[in-house]
């Protein structure tokens, strides 16, 4: 399939839903659906909405549609796009990437099916976005491209990270900014300690003087 370089409908306003949804949840990944027609004969479709799933199960790295996200989903296309129809789904990785996981290509497989239907994917740290869909009987890439909001720039949990990693690489020597929040010690934390062995050191001596009288 020639490389699609941009998806009907996915510009303006509807970005823009998709981009207050994703942007404003940068801390977990969030996601629903696009809506729309399909193209002809498994083309690229005509995107002319988005449909938060606000009953989604949402984590730092992860996002699953519960059946009560599946149930807002349709109650809202009934109410306000009753022509229209499923035509993809969007979900963010707030810090790590423009990818499908596997997690993802199993929902894109099993409940994203059609030949037209689309997976948009935006990281509003790194601000990027990318659009996956069918070619042939395999998921595969259309493109990637800024987003048209400035990405926010914050890096995501170490713990994210961590988690998402394709594999392990050897790790050089830590600096304190790549340390754990547990081992890096701040000047509150050195001033008690000191205290403490100061507050020791002249029990001691006490005890001592106690001793010697």
């Amino acid at each position: 399939m020639t490389a699609v370089k941009s998806v009907t409908g996915l510009d303006g306003l509807v970005r823009e839903h998709v981009y207050s949804h994703v942007f404003e949840n940068a801390d977990r990944e969030v996601g629903g659906v696009l809506v729309g027609r399909s193209g002809r004969l498994g083309g690229t479709p005509l995107v002319t909405a988005a449909i938060p799933a606000v009953n989604a199960s949402e984590a730092q790295s992860s996002l699953t549609f519960t059946q009560d996200a599946w149930e807002h989903v349709h109650r809202v296309m009934e109410a306000e796009y009753p022509h229209d129809e499923i035509v993809g789904w969007y979900h963010s990785h707030p810090g790590f990437g423009i990818y499908l996981s596997e997690d993802d290509l199993f929902i894109h497989r099993n409940f994203f099916a059609g030949p037209s239907q689309i997976a948009l994917v935006v990281d509003p740290l790194a601000g990027a976005e990318g659009v996956f869909g069918w070619d042939g009987a395999e998921v595969a890439q259309w493109y990637e491209r800024p987003t048209a909001r400035p990405g926010l720039g914050r890096r995501a949990p170490r713990s994210v990270m961590v988690e998402e990693a394709a594999s392990a690489l050897p790790v050089s020597p830590a600096t304190t900014a790549e340390l754990p929040e547990f081992a890096v010690w701040s000047q509150e934390n050195v001033l008690v300690l000191v205290c403490a062995l100061l507050s020791g050191v002249l029990l001691g001596f006490g005890l001592w003087e106690g001793l010697l009288r």
